[in-house]
């Protein structure tokens, strides 16, 4: 992670930290809920389980739909367990129940939409954006899940966000865009490149003055002069071996 990943992320956990306290006292303060600290442990799950996703996407990315189904695998084996095991206090449905349920219209619908929409099609929407964000970036804004369920309470329930929401929330928002402003670009230094050949139309060839056509070009007028120079060269040792046999025969 770079330095800002790391500025970004704190300043996030430290908003979604605020937000889940509220405006209470000192006293609700340090005395968390064991939904305050699921909802302060959550951006750190989610950034090893998106790190983890990352990297499989840039090793597989055309397994997007099987991956989906692994992770919606170990979201159902590991709700069915906690409801078999009574998790939260509450003992697990009977058989009977579980039918009534089903034939409830409003429950079957409730049932489709966040097992279909809000779960399924999520984390598939969730696993193609990791071929193009990084781990980091999606943690950041999963972290603002706090403060679009505080928005959604504030215009549908009619709640009122207090000054520390509005400080979680201002963090969460900083902590994404120091995460995400650009950076000054290096300014590159020229590359000194060493000049193969005398001629300033050659070196310039180094520095995208010429294109890969004009160097072959230069290359073929090279060897045709470097060939007409060795005919020419040919053509004067037979001239010289010519008059010196003529010189032979005249003084025999």
């Amino acid at each position: 992670m770079t330095r800002k990943s790391i500025i970004g992320a704190i300043m996030a956990l430290f908003g979604v930290s605020i937000l889940e306290i509220g405006d209470g006292d000192i006293h609700s303060a340090l005395s968390l809920s064991s939904g305050d600290l699921a909802s302060l442990v959550q951006p750190l799950v989610f950034g090893m389980g998106f790190w983890r996703m990352e990297d499989a996407m840039h090793k597989y990315p055309s397994e997007a739909p099987r991956l989906t189904a692994a992770q919606l695998f170990s979201v159902a084996a590991v709700s069915i367990s906690y409801c078999l095991l009574g998790g939260g206090g509450v003992d697990p449905p009977a058989l009977h129940q579980i039918v009534e349920w089903v034939a409830d219209p409003s429950i079957l619908m409730a049932l489709l939409w966040t097992g279909l929409i809000t779960t399924a099609l999520t984390i598939y929407l969730e696993t193609l954006a990791l071929k193009t964000l990084s781990a980091a970036e999606t943690t950041l804004l999963f972290s603002t899940e706090p403060l679009w369920g505080a928005a959604f309470a504030t215009f549908m329930l009619s709640e009122k966000l207090g000054f520390g929401a509005v400080v979680g929330a201002a963090l969460i928002l900083g902590g994404i865009y120091v995460t995400n402003s650009p950076t000054a670009a290096p300014v590159e230094q020229e590359e000194k490149v060493p000049t193969l050949v005398k001629d300033r139309s050659a070196s310039n060839l180094f520095s995208g003055g010429i294109g890969v056509t004009s160097l072959v070009s230069m290359l073929q007028q090279s060897i045709e002069m470097e060939s007409n120079e060795i005919q020419a060269l040919s053509s004067t040792s037979a001239l010289i071996a010519a008059t010196d046999a003529t010189k032979d025969i005249h003084i025999d």
